[in-house]
């Protein structure tokens, strides 16, 4: 929100060293973070390698979903983008 995209992306670097929990939704929910900073940014190729991350670590987590399926709309990749 500050506009300092560098710094977060180092934030987020350090939260992920920062979980121990095995469970796959705390990696994912901070996938779908990254991605959300991408697609704030205009940087959607960036924004769907962190959403597909997410989906890849939990695949029916619906918050991947959903915006793994708006940034493939924005890419123009139409037939992905319904299908998630």
């Amino acid at each position: 929100d500050l506009g300092n995209v560098k710094a977060a992306e180092q934030a987020f670097a350090r939260a992920e060293t920062q979980i121990k929990d095995v469970s796959p939704v705390r990696v994912a929910w901070l996938g779908v973070q990254r991605g959300l900073l991408y697609l704030h940014t205009g940087q959607f190729e960036r924004a769907e390698r962190f959403y597909l991350e997410a989906v890849a670590r939990l695949p029916s987590y619906p918050l991947a979903l959903e915006h793994l399926a708006e940034i493939e709309a924005l890419l123009g990749k139409r037939e992905q983008s319904v299908a998630h």
